[in-house]
């Protein structure tokens, strides 16, 4: 294994894996090699891009449905301005309210939990 403490062309502090093969032309051959840590691995994958290895990849099979019901609903009565309010929060951060809220209610559950 080579190291290469070139943080100026990496963008990067530190040091850079660098493979035995180096950092030629794209190579449909590479093989992912056996990493003795994971900061070895850390290091090989800040180096690489994961598209470098598509030809070793088998595609998943994966079934998500984002719309799909949830297992149980539960009304609140809120005031109009206490909705607002978390309807603009749930806005701000691109969530849906009701994401926004079941996340909230999470949280809580399990610090009280604890």
């Amino acid at each position: 294994m080579l190291l290469c403490s070139d943080s100026q062309r990496h963008g990067q502090k530190g040091k850079i894996y660098i493979p035995k093969w180096g950092l030629g032309n794209m190579n449909v051959n590479l093989k992912l090699p056996k990493f003795k840590s994971i900061k070895e691995e850390a290091l090989f994958w800040d180096s690489y891009d994961i598209g470098d290895f598509a030809h070793l990849m088998k595609p998943a099979k994966v079934k998500y449905n984002p719309r799909a019901p949830k297992e149980a609903v539960m009304a609140l009565r809120l005031s109009p301005s206490l909705k607002k309010a978390v309807e603009r929060l749930a806005q701000r951060n691109n969530l849906p309210t009701s994401t926004l809220v079941r996340g909230w209610v999470t949280e809580r559950v399990r610090a009280a939990a604890v």
